[in-house]
């Protein structure tokens, strides 16, 4: 398996497993954890909006001084008439006002709202029932007539009960409200007539906000920190006189209900165990949109483009300079991540935090457990190099015996005074020829571990075929004639291309295993047959065979038969494998047919012409 594949097979394993990675019910809930760490970690905002918003709070001093929930309209009425006369710019009204109570304190509150410049009132959608279909709740038409715009005061938390956005409009089959924030932002700018849709945005006098269709209107809240950043005023204490009215001058009040046990609270990124009260939520909407601080997630699309891009980053990482980096690049790319999302938040852009990490630590695992596997199969490629060389060492040095033990009994003889001179002079011509078989064993295993390699050309020419495989045969004629063994020969002429000398060790080792596994007095045919294709060189004989099982494993390096190792025969198991290579490197093929008890018959197949 090369280094590349397992790169390759890495950046595809994560690439099909991204959708189980990064978008799954674990991961989005981590995305949003990280998403109100980096909020709650970004600098507080300090906006023209903060300065322009006040709160009047029906809080838990109002109710126990002037009674239960929901409050008397005339005491809110009281309360009202005194912050109009500092003339505020808008009032917001985060009470549902939708039913009578006496009609001389819904009177009152009716004067009371006639007296602002411009009021929003709160409206709810009732969900409907199988039967019934949902309904509006909305304020009294006394109250409508003195209004401005009436807005929803829907806030629907994620799935983990936090509120971290809002749907700018709801609407059932008749009608249709913007939220509460968004109609008093327009009130703050003076927009007059409806907002402009398009489908990714909506403009309101001149200015854009980023919601688009497809999202429903989607808002996300950039919440300028936890309960307390806006001013905040008591009813109580506008009905005590215990603030100055210049308070309200010129100001976006908004009033709602902050006490305790009143249910209008929900979970915010800022929240630490109590939830945000309803008005303070509606300020840091309308805050939003009168800073213009929007935030914009990822779409899908980049998403996925982010994802596959730290993909390919620790991939390239694994691939580079052999992967030496990888470790680097995944320590790294843990704290760039967070860092990166947040000044991207600052800057108005939401990143996955989670599934980035999730991805970058996938990938980097897969990649790690890919480089260990490719390490460790170096390592095993270098420990099994190291015992081949030792094998081949052993393999030249049992060639070699042979030749070497010729020449040291022959030089022993040659030394002897009563050795005749005519003796001796054959005994030198003996040492002459073997010395020469000795560098012919050594140049021939040389030559094949390199072209093994690919570091040796064949020195093509045109072979007979016949000639080679009677010279390989006289070779081995002498080790025949030990075991009275007969070597028949069956010779077609024909010639290959092809490089002689490695031709005719090829075929003299099939013949010397022939004679070496065959039974004295046995016999031992050698044939060369041709085609239009192919020649043809077997080597038949009635040895012992090989087993079925084994058959495919004999031209492996090394390896010897069973019945081989059982009878001690003399050998490495390096003959075949390399008759296998030379035989290959001519792009021909070597094939075995044998029979347990029967015999054996190797055939080379070589191509008459030269292959392209």
């Amino acid at each position: 398996m090369s280094r590349k594949f397992v790169i390759v097979a890495v950046g595809l394993l994560v690439l099909l497993a991204l959708p189980f990675l990064a978008w799954n019910g674990l991961v989005e809930a981590a995305d949003a954890s990280s998403y109100d760490m980096l909020l709650r970690l970004s600098p507080r905002r300090q906006g023209a909006a903060q300065k322009q918003v006040v709160l009047l709070a029906v809080d838990d001093n109002t109710v126990n001084r002037y009674g239960p929930l929901p409050l008397n309209r005339a005491v809110l009425a009281s309360a009202l008439d005194s912050v109009a006369s500092a003339k505020p710019s808008v009032l917001v009204v985060d009470v549902l006002i939708s039913e009578h109570t006496q009609e001389k304190a819904d009177a009152s509150l009716a004067d009371a709202l006639g007296r602002f410049p411009k009021v929003v009132l709160a409206s709810a959608l009732e969900p409907g029932s199988d039967a019934t279909a949902s309904r509006w709740i909305t304020p009294l038409p006394d109250f409508q007539s003195r209004a401005y715009a009436i807005g929803h005061v829907h806030i629907e938390p994620d799935r983990d009960g936090v509120a971290r956005s809002l749907l700018l409009t709801k609407a059932n089959q008749r009608s249709r409200y913007w939220a509460l924030g968004f109609e008093a932002f327009r009130a703050a700018i003076g927009a007059e007539g409806s907002p402009i849709e398009y489908s990714n945005r909506v403009v309101v006098a001149k200015r854009s906000v980023p919601a688009s269709q497809s999202s429903g209107r989607l808002l996300w809240i950039n919440y300028g920190g936890p309960e307390g950043t806006f001013q905040r005023v008591s009813v109580a204490s506008v009905l005590e006189g215990r603030v100055p009215l210049s308070a309200f001058t010129g100001k976006v009040v908004i009033l709602g209900v902050t006490a305790q046990g009143a249910g209008d609270r929900i979970f915010t990124p800022f929240s630490a165990g109590v939830g945000m009260s309803g008005i303070e939520i509606h300020a840091n909407i309308f805050a939003t949109l009168l800073d213009g601080a929007y935030l914009s997630p990822l779409g899908p699309v980049s998403e996925l483009i982010l994802l596959l891009a730290i993909v390919a980053a620790v991939t390239a990482a694994a691939w580079w300079r052999k992967g030496r980096s990888l470790a680097a690049v995944a320590i790294v790319g843990i704290v760039v991540i967070p860092v990166f999302s947040y000044w991207a938040l600052r800057a108005g852009l939401i990143i996955p935090v989670a599934s980035c990490l999730v991805t970058h630590v996938s990938a980097s695992l897969v990649c790690f457990l890919g480089q260990t596997r490719f390490i460790r199969r170096q390592l095993g490629e270098a420990v099994q190099g190291r015992k081949e060389y030792a094998f081949r060492l052993q393999a030249v040095a049992h060639e070699i015996k042979t030749p070497l033990t010729a020449i040291h009994a022959s030089s022993q003889l040659i030394t002897d005074s009563d050795v005749p001179e005519r003796k001796k002079e054959e005994i030198a011509q003996r040492i002459f020829k073997e010395s020469g078989r000795l560098s012919g064993i050594v140049t021939t295993f040389l030559d094949v571990e390199r072209i093994s390699a690919g570091a040796l050309q064949l020195q093509r020419q045109q072979v007979e075929l016949a000639a080679v495989v009677s010279e390989a045969s006289e070779r081995a004629q002498l080790l025949a004639l030990k075991k009275e063994i007969t070597i028949r020969k069956v010779l077609e002429t024909v010639t290959v291309p092809g490089d002689s000398e490695l031709l005719e060790y090829a075929i003299y080792n099939l013949i010397a295993n022939a004679v070496k596994y065959s039974p004295n007095g046995s016999s031992i045919t050698v044939s060369v047959r041709s085609d239009p294709r192919f020649a043809s060189v077997a080597v038949a004989d009635q040895g012992c065979g090989i087993e079925v099982a084994e058959q495919s494993r004999i031209f492996e390096r090394f390896y010897r038969a069973n019945k081989h190792r059982e009878e001690r025969e003399s050998g490495t198991g390096v003959g075949l494998a390399l008759v296998k290579e030379i035989v290959t490197q001519h792009g021909g093929r070597i094939e075995v047919d044998s029979q347990p008890g029967k015999g054996s018959r190797f055939s080379l197949f070589l191509p008459r012409e030269c292959e392209r």
